[in-house]
Order: C-alpha cells, then sequence, then structure tokens
C-alpha cells in the first residue's frame, strides 16, 4: 500500500513541475496544490501505520541501522513527506500559491519517493541476512 501511495505522490509531484514548466493555469495548480496536500497526508498516516506494524512484528531492525535509519527519517519521512505536507498544507490552508514553493515540494516529494524504493531493497537486503527476521516472518504462517 506504502509504495501505491508513493507512486500517487511521485507523480502528483511530477505532474505539478509539468504544469509549472508548462505554463498551466491557475486552478489546474490549485487542485494539484491540493491534491498533493491530501496524499501527503495520507502517506503521512500511512507509514506511521507501517513502522508501528514492523515495531509489533519485530521486523523493523533493518530500518534501525545507520546509514538506512538516515536515510528513511530523514530522506524519506523529512524531506519526502513532511516538507512537502507542509509546504502543501500551507498553500491549501492560507490560500497562497508560490509557484517556487510548490516546485520545490514537488521535488522533494521525488527525491522522497526516491529514497522510500532504496530503503526497502536495501533494509529487504538486510533483513534477508538476519535469519533471525525470516524465522520471525515464517511463524505466523
Amino acid at each position: 500500500a506504502l509504495f501505491g501511495i508513493s507512486a500517487a505522490a511521485t507523480s502528483t509531484a511530477a505532474l505539478t513541475l509539468a504544469a509549472h514548466a508548462s505554463g498551466a493555469s491557475r486552478i489546474t495548480a490549485r487542485r494539484l496544490e491540493r491534491l498533493a496536500a491530501m496524499i501527503a497526508a495520507i502517506e503521512f498516516l500511512a507509514s506511521a501505520a507501517l513502522d508501528r506494524h514492523w515495531e509489533r512484528a519485530n521486523l523493523a531492525a533493518p530500518l534501525k541501522e545507520t546509514p538506512t535509519a538516515t536515510a528513511y527519517r530523514a530522506g524519506y519521512k523529512g524531506l519526502g513527506i513532511a516538507v512537502p505536507l507542509l509546504v502543501h498544507g500551507v498553500s491549501v490552508a492560507t490560500g497562497r500559491r508560490s509557484r517556487r514553493a510548490s516546485m520545490f515540494a514537488a521535488a522533494a516529494t521525488l527525491i522522497g519517493g526516491y529514497f522510500l524504493r532504496s530503503v526497502i531493497v536495501h533494509a529487504g537486503r538486510d533483513s534477508a541476512r538476519r535469519p533471525e527476521d525470516y524465522f520471525q516472518v515464517t511463524a505466523a504462517d
């Protein structure tokens, strides 16, 4: 589910950048801004729920080891979710629109999406090297 939500966030970010580059109408930019804010909020909630699930299932260890932990927290959660949520949220709440801020938030979303995918691949690789993680997952079956 998280990859799907992240895909929606990154595709909205790409559309936002394309809209700004092509000189799209203000209404288009405003709609993309609202969509980006909603998706960022959903992604924030979904990632928090998934973190809790991984913690309860004792599968969070690879995400707590450096450098993966730094990339996950600062790259994905900070730059990829919190920054866009703040920028888009302020824009939607105040009705003020800044092309530069919107483009920055879109770029941060794209970078954060990369961090998510990279972190999950690396954490999965690290988890595969930990027999206790394998036995934890298969014990439920």
